[in-house]
């Protein structure tokens, strides 16, 4: 197998993708229409493995085959260009590596496409930003052919990350869209992360807690056994100051997105399983947008809240999170019969990405929970409601918005619920739509209309 790879794509992380790669001895024959960037790039690539071509088929001709391309070039019609664009010069057996944010339901149709013209294909969720791309990020790769998985493995265990116990955050999952299918999950539950912080952000500050003391919250949440990137670079953010002001306090409020949080959202509805944090993390960057703006402000009073209960309460929301977005993957999985292990999963997850966190190692002995209520760890998960509920009850009873933090507690409440009261949505439907119910004791006999008005 020759230690060659081409690239198409030098955005922010296409650029240090190939830094990476050429500094873990890959070679590197990049296209972009540029010479100057090419020139550029070529300067700053460790031992001189990169190799800049101003045009596609140049680059082509540069490689020796069987060919392996990786595209990090933005996600739906520019990727579907670029692999028309090169269907007409690759040849039998070369691949096509989607590294870029891609749509699942996208590459199982490119893989299925290039399958036709005897292309290999495989979809690459790539996760930890720009430094990540550059040291070593999370790689969830999707192929259908366990072979073409191997032949790109030489270069993607490369750079990996690695976790604490030296292994490699780099899996394979058997799919052209699963890859993808479990980076926009990741991306999902890293909206509902992000969400879930900056709740307990406002929380602090609205009530009365000053810089200092919110950051040495979230600098012992760093330190504890649920600590995580998302701790540690919030605990960074609120203490930057700029001549002596917070710059976060000059930072405006609204917050955008890229769509895949909402790719997450459709996939839930599409597969039945419900993700009411990441929707709801989701619906508030919309709200941001949307806010309606008023002279009056809501007197808050100052509370305490004992950081042991803020621990428990927050470890308890951040299960639930996860769990969710496990359930999801889960469910994809059967649908789409990728045969996906969630345990590898977390093991993908647990350095190099957004969403690394040592929460993980804990989550193996939680991902059956929802088949097996026995278990210690589901006793110990209701234990904490109280405790979450009187923390979100203090927050709503100032005024203080907890959407994210509600919507995860409450999703522990109604999934371990014995019963729930949708059993009066059934009788509402049948009453005026003749849509029928399911009796308790009689469910051999199948769905009946009951006649309301006799």
């Amino acid at each position: 197998m020759n230690n060659q790879i081409g690239l198409i794509g030098l955005g922010v992380m296409g650029e240090n993708i190939a830094k990476n790669l050429a500094e873990n001895n890959v070679q590197i024959d990049a296209f972009n229409s540029s010479r100057v960037k090419l020139n550029k790039i070529e300067k700053e690539v460790p031992n001189g493995l990169f190799y800049g071509h101003t045009t596609i088929d140049e680059m082509i001709n540069a490689i020796e085959k069987p060919r392996t391309i990786l595209l990090m070039v933005p996600a739906g019609e520019a990727t579907k260009q670029v692999i028309n664009t090169l269907l007409d010069k690759l040849s039998a057996g070369d691949l096509i590596v989607d590294g870029g944010n891609s749509n699942y339901k996208d590459s199982e149709e490119n893989g299925k496409e290039l399958e036709r013209e005897n292309i290999n294909f495989a979809g690459l969720g790539v996760s930890g930003g720009e430094r990540g791309a550059r040291y070593g990020p999370a790689l969830m790769l999707g192929s259908k052919s366990n072979n073409v998985g191997e032949s790109i493995k030489n270069y993607l265990d490369k750079i990996a990350a690695v976790d604490s116990d030296e292994n490699k955050c780099f899996k394979i999952y058997s799919g052209f869209g699963a890859g993808h299918f479990v980076k926009m999950v990741h991306n999902g539950i890293e909206y509902a992360e992000m969400q879930l912080i900056s709740e307990i952000y406002d929380l602090l500050r609205k009530h009365g807690k000053d810089t200092d003391y919110i950051a040495s919250v979230f600098s012992r949440l760093e330190e504890s056994d649920q600590g995580s990137y998302l701790f540690e670079i919030t605990k960074k953010i609120i203490n930057k100051k700029v001549e002596g002001e917070s710059i976060l306090e000059q930072i405006s409020s609204v917050a955008k997105h890229k769509g895949t949080g909402k790719w997450t959202i459709e996939a839930g509805i599409e597969l039945g399983v419900a993700i009411p944090s990441i929707s709801a993390a989701f619906e508030t960057r919309i709200i941001s947008q949307n806010t309606l703006s008023s002279n009056q402000k809501v007197k808050s009073e100052k509370i305490d809240i004992d950081f042991e209960d803020l621990y428990k309460a927050i470890y308890q929301l951040r299960v639930s999170i996860f769990m969710q977005g496990l359930n999801l993957i889960k469910k994809g999985s059967i649908e789409n019969e990728w045969s996906i292990h969630l345990n590898d999963v977390l093991d993908n997850w647990k350095s190099g990405c957004i969403i690394r966190t040592k929460l993980l190692d804990d989550l193996p002995l939680l991902v059956n929970v929802l088949d097996n209520t026995s278990n210690k760890k589901f006793n110990e998960l209701l234990a904490v409601v109280p405790i979450t509920s009187d923390i979100i009850n203090k927050a709503n009873k100032n005024s203080v918005p907890t959407p994210c933090m509600s919507a995860s507690l409450n999703w522990i409440l109604s999934i371990f619920s014995d019963s729930l009261p949708t059993n009066l949505i059934q009788a509402q439907r049948d009453y005026f739509g003749s849509h029928n119910v399911e009796m308790i004791n009689s469910p051999e006999s199948g769905p009946i209309h009951i006649e309301w008005e006799q």
